[in-house]
C-alpha cells in the first residue's frame, strides 16, 4: 500500500503539462481519432468499391481537410500533402482502401469454389442490356 501511495505521490509532481505539451497531446489524440473513428467510418465497405480517379480525389481531399485542421495549417499556407502526411505519420487513405481490397481478395481466392460469397464474386453477366428504361420484370410488380 505504501509503495502505491508514493507511486501516485511522483505522479502526481511530475505531471505538469505546459503550453507545448498539451498541443502535442491534443495533436495525438487527433491523430488517434483518424485511426479509430474517422478513417472507419470512411472506409466502410471499401473492399468491394469500384474506385474511378474522380472518387478517389474526393476521398483524399476529405482526408487532406482534416489532416490540415490537425497539423493546424490552413491551404494558404501552401504545404504539400506528402509533407503533411509525413509530419504526423500517417498512410494516404487511397492506399489504405487498396490495401483492404487486396486482403478481401486474398480471402476470396482462399475461399472454397462452391461458397456463395465466391461465386456472386466470380459471377459474370453475358449478353447486351437493352436500350431504354429498364422494365421490371419482378413477380411482385406488374
Amino acid at each position: 500500500m505504501e509503495r502505491i501511495e508514493n507511486t501516485e505521490h511522483v505522479f502526481a509532481d511530475d505531471i505538469v503539462i505546459t503550453a507545448s505539451s498539451e498541443r502535442e497531446l491534443q495533436h495525438n489524440l487527433n491523430i488517434w481519432n483518424m485511426g479509430i473513428i474517422y478513417r472507419p467510418i470512411l472506409t466502410y465497405g471499401c473492399e468491394s468499391w469500384v474506385l474511378n480517379k474522380k472518387e478517389k480525389v474526393r476521398i483524399g481531399a476529405m482526408e487532406m481537410k482534416y489532416l490540415r485542421k490537425v497539423k493546424g495549417v490552413n491551404r494558404l499556407q501552401r504545404q504539400r500533402n506528402e509533407d503533411i502526411r509525413r509530419e504526423l505519420e500517417i498512410q494516404p487513405i487511397t492506399e489504405y482502401i487498396e490495401r483492404r481490397q487486396l486482403e478481401w481478395w486474398g480471402h476470396l481466392m482462399r475461399l472454397p469454389n462452391n461458397t456463395p460469397t465466391r461465386k456472386i464474386w466470380e459471377a459474370r453477366s453475358y449478353g447486351k442490356r437493352k436500350r431504354g428504361i429498364k422494365k421490371y420484370t419482378c413477380k411482385c410488380i406488374q
